[in-house]
């Protein structure tokens, strides 16, 4: 930008001056005519009658911001005003010849207000000589930075972004697979697929700590993590490069997982934690890697960077979210980042690191899927004959003596979770012909207290009583009954428990394992 030669002392010339001599105003143009001044957050345009001012000033705004704009115009008719669009955040100032400034009615005031307040002259005479001296190296100062800027801008740009995408795409895998599955209502499945909960973590299935960074327990989770990944992991990969960047992102989610293992009692699951690691490395390289980044650029990113951190944090404190998970990847990617600043980081040990984050990444949900088989809850649970006390029942899983009774299955792990248990009757007592069965289906369970159905059926021969009750949180509980005359005679009572989300293949269960029940001789 080429400095014009100013030699007046008219009102034009003094608010120039004294607006451009300020520490606090940076300017975008300067011409004899007009003159374009950011002052703080605002924008403040100095203009006089000119052949080129009914063209310059419409384009002009359509170029520049609607709002936070003080337009002064030095001469002329107040007509001129309306070549500049009115606003809420508008100041429109007249200074006719020979008169003083006035602001149009309800127009918006700003820096220019101020100092007009303060000056209705306009200020004291410039001092044109003390104005190039501090001009002209401010402005060469600015085309540096703007051409740095350029520059580095052009960098960025044509720095492929390869991991993000990919990251995002198995990410967008593993969701669709959560609802093919019946995740992530359905917690067996959110299991099966490798979320984190840390009892299971503590009995060895240690890949759960990065497993749970590819799932997601909601649309609106999906789409705020993929985006944040998208927006941030994008910004860093060009920043730091795709090697670094995975890096960072596999610690990130590794050191929220086991973060979590320490603090968090629950079931977690997203990809927030790995993200969290990015943001860590931009701090780092923002905030401590001065000579990276353009100073310009640096001092906005600063800003932004520690805002973005803080309202984070204000996030992380919500319910529900897994604030250990955030505050363990915000570690593990400063740990990647700071890490490279080590006199024994090279490109061998870079590759090494790559290798061994790809191999997290990839490894820990596999590993969970071989173990778990979670695509076998898509079909119905084989029954094994198992012994129960005198019984042979068709059963999924050996069965564990417990409150009286037998249980079966794990909660929030296996498909099909069953209790059961043998009551002897009195002596003498007919439990059909005496009402004594319904009376049992009748009585609501404290957990499931909504009875929505009971049914008396013939499955294979043998009368089955059953009942359906569910409770306020979608979960069911299938109850059947079933009489084995003799001295004394007994009931089978079968409970199945179906979680919200249970696939409709599993409904039913508890009255066949009733009804194919046979007594062992």
């Amino acid at each position: 930008m080429a400095l014009p030669d100013y030699e007046g002392l008219g009102p034009f010339e003094r608010v120039l001056y004294a607006l451009t001599m300020r520490k606090d105003c940076f300017p975008r143009y300067l011409g004899v005519d007009i003159a374009l001044l950011a002052v703080r957050e605002a924008l403040v345009v100095l203009a006089r009658p000119s052949p080129r001012l009914a063209e310059a000033l419409p384009a002009l705004a359509r170029q520049l911001p609607t709002e936070a704009v003080e337009l002064l115009v030095v001469g002329g008719e107040p007509e001129l005003l309306q070549l500049w669009p009115a606003g809420p955040g508008i100041g429109r100032w007249h200074w006719p010849e020979g008169g003083e400034a006035s602001l149009e009615e309800g127009g918006w005031e700003g820096p220019l207000a101020e100092h007009l307040h303060q000056h209705r002259d306009g200020g004291g005479p410039p001092d044109w000589e003390h104005f190039y001296g501090v001009m002209e190296p401010r402005i060469a100062q600015q085309i540096k930075e703007q051409r740095e800027q350029e520059g580095f801008a052009q960098r960025m740009q044509g720095q492929r972004v390869v991991v993000v995408p990919a990251l995002l795409t198995g990410i967008a895998a593993v969701w669709a697979m959560e609802q093919w599955l019946g995740a992530p209502d359905w917690l067996p499945a959110v299991m099966r697929l490798g979320a984190f909960a840390p009892e299971p973590v503590a009995e060895g299935q240690i890949w759960r700590t990065v497993s749970y960074a590819w799932m997601h327990g909601s649309w609106m989770h999906l789409f705020a993590n993929g985006y944040v990944l998208w927006r941030v992991g994008s910004e860093v990969e060009r920043l730091v490069g795709s090697e670094r960047m995975l890096i960072a992102y596999a610690l990130g989610a590794l050191g929220g997982g086991l973060l979590s293992q320490v603090f968090v009692d629950g079931i977690s699951t997203g990809a927030s934690g790995a993200i969290w690691a990015l943001l860590g490395v931009q701090a780092t390289v923002v905030i401590g890697n001065r000579g990276q980044l353009p100073q310009a650029i640096a001092e906005r990113a600063r800003s932004a960077v520690v805002q973005n951190i803080v309202l984070n944090i204000l996030l992380s404190a919500l319910p529900g979210i897994n604030w250990a998970g955030h505050l363990g990847g915000l570690i593990g990617g400063v740990l990647a980042s700071l890490a490279t600043r080590l006199p024994v980081y090279n490109a061998v040990v870079q590759r090494v690191l790559v290798l061994g984050s790809a191999l997290l990444l990839l490894a820990a949900p596999l590993m969970g899927w071989m173990v778990e088989r979670p695509w076998e809850l898509r079909e119905s649970p084989p029954l094994y004959p198992t012994r129960v006390g005198d019984l042979e029942l068709p059963l999924p899983e050996a069965p564990e003596a417990a409150d009286g009774g037998w249980q079966v299955g794990q909660p929030f792990r296996s498909p099909l979770q069953l209790e059961l248990f043998l009551l002897p009757l009195p002596t003498g007592l007919d439990p059909e012909g005496s009402g004594w069965m319904e009376e049992r289906l009748r009585s609501v369970p404290e957990d499931f207290p909504v009875l929505i159905g009971t049914q008396v059926r013939t499955i294979r021969g043998q009368r089955v009583y059953t009942a359906t009750y569910e409770n306020d949180g979608g979960s069911r509980l299938e109850l059947a009954l079933r009489w084995f005359p003799g001295s004394p005679g007994r009931v089978l009572w079968v409970d199945s428990f179906l979680e919200q989300g249970s696939p409709a293949l599993l409904e039913g269960y508890a009255a066949q394992i009733a009804a194919e029940a046979r007594s062992i001789p």
